[in-house]
């Protein structure tokens, strides 16, 4: 997805929504660039910005109500390391075993998004193959 398709993407969103998925938005595609990123139409996260690989979804970012927006994180999801590793940080934000859900950017754990998606995506790209 170019720049113009993303800035089209956000133009409705509130400035705190467009500005916490743009960080987002760049943690995963500098430590995940082999995902495709596309805007979902389907019937689950629907106007969500995928990550897939081979048409599995690793990651998903979008809006929710009240100003908040949500990240999927399956490599998260799929680790018990990482789950031990990060949980305690990423405990206030988890809506459930792999959503976080941020107010604003600064909620936003940037370096431990960066690890989970630096080290997580590869792994959890072979564990699909092998579904």
């Amino acid at each position: 997805m170019d720049d113009s398709v993303f800035a089209s993407y956000i133009e409705d969103l509130s400035a705190q929504q467009a500005s916490t998925i743009a960080m987002i938005r760049t943690i995963v595609t500098v430590n995940a660039p082999q995902l495709q990123e596309s805007i979902n139409n389907g019937r689950w996260l629907s106007n969500y910005l995928f990550y897939s690989a081979d048409s599995s979804m690793i990651y998903a970012i979008g809006p929710k109500a009240a100003n908040k927006i949500a990240f999927h994180m399956m490599p998260y999801y799929g680790s018990a390391l990482l789950q031990e590793k990060y949980g305690e940080q990423l405990g206030p934000y988890l809506t459930g075993k792999s959503c976080a859900t941020f107010k604003n950017p600064e909620q936003v754990p940037i370096a431990v998004l960066e690890d989970i998606v630096a080290s997580g995506t590869g792994p959890m790209i072979e564990l699909m193959k092998h579904r």
